[in-house]
């Protein structure tokens, strides 16, 4: 996930980027579109004081979900590919745990904080691999 611009301040776009920094394969949405109401972010809570963040979109009939989860002694994030209409994931990715980047930017994180909540993913956790 990313912001460019002053997106906390509606000034600039959230967008999703997939691959190599200089050749993307997935740019969501394109640049020239806006990103208005097309992300979602659900709170995740699990046992053992872990929980983290997700954020979702749907494009050509699959959810991507970007999660970030950390507890006691861990952190894990990734994506997750899901068929629309599947409880489970057809693909997730996991991120080195090296190459996470929290924001640390309060407007950023306000500026999601907005968004709709994806109810499936606030409800039953991240899907599953099938």
């Amino acid at each position: 996930m990313c912001a460019s611009g002053d997106a906390s301040q509606g000034h600039g776009r959230f967008y999703y980027a997939y691959g190599r920094p200089s050749a993307p394969e997935l740019v969501y949405p394109a640049k020239d579109q806006s990103s208005d109401g097309v992300f979602m972010r659900s709170h995740l809570v699990y046992g053992g004081a872990s929980g983290g963040t997700a954020y979702s979109f749907v494009k050509d009939g699959y959810k991507y979900i970007v999660y970030s989860i950390a507890g006691t002694g861990f952190h894990d994030g990734g994506v997750i590919v899901q068929r629309s209409g599947e409880a489970g994931a057809a693909k997730k990715m996991q991120c080195q745990s090296s190459k996470i980047v929290e924001s640390q930017d309060d407007g950023v994180i306000d500026a999601t904080l907005k968004w709709k909540s994806d109810s499936p993913l606030a409800t039953h956790g991240l899907p599953g691999v099938r």
